[in-house]
């Protein structure tokens, strides 16, 4: 488990698990309403914010078989055409969006991007048009500037095609087809990334970097079980991998089974007592689990470790509020709010704790 998991957890694990509890609502709805457009619309698009591509087109595919005249669909599917690089495929999807709704800013300028990948000279009719419907478009932080994106995507296409004619010759070349699952997992082609992969493991079936590779972005797109499997097997290989432990442990975690996670944790633990992560994600394990005293105990562990890490001193005061310990929340809140004077997290807290301090005086 490598530093930087602190952080991830900390913000992209919680949008995460929003993402994936808002694609299982939309698979229920779907069940519910199997010919709907809009709910195939909706789980592609939840798919497509967990990285996997190639299941969101196949559902905004499913849409657009059942409605026609569904602009919103065709950007969607241009969108993923586009970033799996079947850039003429995406021009048209973008055309048929602009046809159905002229003043479709978004679609004007990615059209415009994947014509200036392909050197089309009409590229800078687009990119003028989607300019004059929202003149702030290159300034959005999800568009930024149109000469940026062009060149990632050459960039991206021309790696991508280095690298498949090497692939045309010698087909199991293991370093290749990891570096291309690494080009498409950067490119937030996951499930792309994930074919290479298990093409490694059918080469070679205890290559320990594809497994952990499989894993982590099993867990990426909220398949929280076939992660895990995929953890176990790199342990039976390695049962020392404190990284694979660790990452088994936050998949568990985050599918719910927190004793199993516990169980992981501590296993990191064993083998190193000084892992501050393992304590960190422990602690918010025994929360969840409704034991307060072994989250704190944690959490101590970690904040002796580390001062000024905001994030264990405010998820200890929460379980100092479990314990009803209204003076200890206070003083935690106050240990954060020197270390972060403008911690919203730390003020909203600390005013409910006086609150509730003062209903008991």
């Amino acid at each position: 488990m490598k530093s930087k998991m602190a952080n991830l957890l900390s913000t992209q694990h919680f949008i995460l698990s929003k993402e994936v509890r808002g694609s299982e609502k939309v698979r229920k709805f779907i069940q519910r309403n199997p010919e709907s457009a809009e709910s195939y619309y909706n789980r592609g698009c939840a798919k497509k914010a967990l990285f996997d591509l190639e299941g969101s087109k196949a559902d905004f595919d499913q849409a657009l078989s059942r409605e026609l005249n569904f602009p919103e669909a065709y950007y969607e599917r241009g969108i993923v055409n586009y970033e799996l690089g079947n850039l003429e495929q995406a021009i048209k999807d973008f055309g048929k969006a602009i046809e159905l709704k002229s003043e479709f800013a978004k679609a004007h300028w990615y059209r415009s991007v994947a014509k200036r990948c392909l050197n089309l000279e009409d590229a800078e009719i687009d990119h003028q048009e989607s300019l004059r419907i929202y003149p702030k478009i290159e300034t959005h932080i999800l568009f930024g500037k149109a000469d940026d994106e062009v060149l990632r995507m050459k960039e991206y296409l021309h790696n991508i095609e280095v690298i498949n004619n090497e692939l045309e010759n010698k087909p199991c070349d293991i370093p290749q087809l990891i570096k291309r699952g690494s080009l498409k997992s950067q490119h937030e082609d996951f499930s792309g990334a994930i074919a290479d992969y298990v093409k490694v493991i059918n080469i070679e079936p205890n290559n320990e970097d594809a497994l952990m590779e499989i894993g982590l972005l099993k867990r990426e797109m909220g398949n929280f079980e076939e992660a895990i499997t995929s953890f176990s097997k790199l342990l039976e290989i390695n049962p020392e991998n404190t990284d694979a432990l660790g990452r088994r442990g936050l998949a568990k975690q985050e599918k719910g089974e927190l004793e199993g996670a516990i169980t992981d944790f501590t296993s990191v633990i064993s083998i190193d007592p000084n892992h501050v992560e393992a304590r960190f994600y422990r602690g918010l394990a025994h929360y969840e689990n409704s034991d307060h005293k072994s989250c704190i105990e944690d959490l101590n562990f970690v904040i002796e470790h580390d001062p000024t890490s905001t994030e264990a001193i405010l998820n200890r005061a929460a379980a100092w509020q479990e314990i009803g310990d209204f003076k200890k929340v206070i003083e935690d809140c106050d240990r954060v709010l020197k270390i972060d004077p403008a911690n919203k997290s730390g003020i909203e807290f600390g005013k409910f704790a006086i609150q509730q301090l003062g209903k008991f005086h």
